[in-house]
């Protein structure tokens, strides 16, 4: 069996859909890198985080999410 320990997104735009409509996670994640994302609003962020139980490395950079208030 192969387990995702390492993520590393760029340039990602979520639209037409919340990541909480399709329930995922990443149960063996340890590393997340995320630049140049568009969220749907922060929920998603919210999930996304929560999904990854034994995250260890989280880098951040240019995350925008959209919120409708």
């Amino acid at each position: 069996m192969c387990f995702l320990v390492t993520l590393d997104l760029c340039r990602l735009s979520v639209k037409g859909f919340s990541l909480s409509s399709i329930g995922f996670g990443f149960p063996s994640l340890k590393t997340l890198s995320l630049q140049l994302i568009k969220l749907n609003g922060i929920q998603d962020f919210m999930l996304l985080l929560a999904g990854s139980l034994i995250l260890e490395d989280l880098r951040l950079s240019d995350i925008y999410i959209h919120s409708e208030e």
